[in-house]
């Protein structure tokens, strides 16, 4: 049950982020993440943070952006994941500032 919520939560945030609403598109992702955090779906988790990434990213914060995409990297490189490729793109093209 847990993991449907936790989807739920992560389409609400990807619909909120295209919608605008920035702010509740986080408050939706940090919801999604603590749920796939208790299941320890950790490819899943990595997702939600991608799309926190992308939404800080959306906002100008490039340091926050940087630190969601390398928190997901950092759980699918042991995974052998294939989206590590794409985070790995991401945060060479915007690298946080300072």
């Amino acid at each position: 049950m847990a993991v449907n919520e936790a989807g739920a939560w992560d389409t609400l945030g990807y619909a909120h982020h295209h919608l605008g609403d920035h702010q509740r598109a986080i408050d939706c992702y940090r919801r999604s993440l603590a749920l796939y955090r208790a299941t320890g779906r950790s490819h899943l988790e990595a997702e939600v943070l991608e799309h926190l990434g992308d939404t800080h990213h959306a906002l100008g914060d490039a340091t926050a952006a940087a630190a969601a995409w390398q928190q997901a990297l950092d759980l699918l490189i042991p995974l052998d994941h294939t989206g590590a490729g794409k985070l790995h793109a991401k945060l060479s093209a915007s690298p946080p500032a300072g």
